[in-house]
């Protein structure tokens, strides 16, 4: 879980053996949102 401020923000995510993913996410009004990931292996 990540406490982000209102706004946007690029999410990184990333793992050893695969290629990173990239999210770009709006926050508003501390609303929950859920972004999901589906790595590459290299």
């Amino acid at each position: 879980m990540l406490d982000l401020p209102a706004g946007s923000s690029r999410i990184t995510c990333f793992a050893y053996g695969y290629q990173p993913g990239y999210r770009d996410a709006v926050v508003v009004n501390a609303a929950d949102l859920r972004v999901d990931f589906t790595l590459q292996p290299r």
